[in-house]
């Protein structure tokens, strides 16, 4: 009897272990998941900032003339279709979002050149800067739903975690009781047995 329990026992024992490392493997995944998400919303945020400076440059080079505004503008166009670059390959993931970012490195290559070729007599690319900011908030709103999801995801694994963990340690609990209870009784008999 008593081996059978120690069998019970190691088998209770190391399917609960199982359940718990799957569960720690999800929330793990879960937590880079939402990291993930986070890394790509930063990256959108960021290349709109570099949007909005490219923007104030230009206006400001044509209200100046100034070649190092312009040379500004450059370092800051070449950093955006580095970004539109770094963009895509964060977003390999998802196709909506590769397709959209393949979008803005497409449109990224023709600002580069738009901007190489600038003038003072040159039209504004505010058709070009309003779509990049069209598609970027797109981005933006279909990465933030999906950071929505993913926490929600998070919260779930974290407490079906928990319900794990308590249920393992309960678990744990009952069979040491049950063997230490059956540990108990042989020792009690042995001394009967003995007397």
């Amino acid at each position: 009897m008593l081996i059978l329990a120690t069998i019970g026992a190691v088998l209770c024992v190391s399917i609960a272990g199982w359940l718990l490392y799957g569960s720690a493997r999800r929330l793990s995944e879960s937590r880079d998941w939402l990291e993930h998400s986070q890394s790509v919303l930063s990256d959108i945020q960021q290349q709109t900032q570099r949007l909005d400076r490219i923007e104030a440059a230009l206006q400001l080079y044509l209200l100046t003339r100034d070649d190092n505004t312009l040379r500004s503008v450059h370092g800051t166009v070449v950093a955006f279709y580095s970004g539109t670059l770094h963009l895509q390959q964060e977003v390999t993931d998802n196709p909506a979002q590769l397709a959209r970012a393949q979008d803005v490195e497409k449109q990224a290559s023709l600002l580069v050149k738009t901007v190489d070729s600038f003038t003072t007599t040159s039209p504004f690319p505010s058709q070009q800067l309003f779509a990049f900011r069209e598609v970027l908030g797109i981005m933006q709103t279909a990465e933030r739903d999906l950071l929505a999801k993913r926490t929600e995801a998070s919260k779930s694994n974290a407490s079906r975690s928990l319900l794990i963990s308590i249920s393992f340690t309960g678990l744990s609990l009952i069979v040491i009781l049950v063997l230490f209870g059956f540990l108990l009784r042989d020792a009690l008999h042995r001394r009967r047995y003995e007397e």
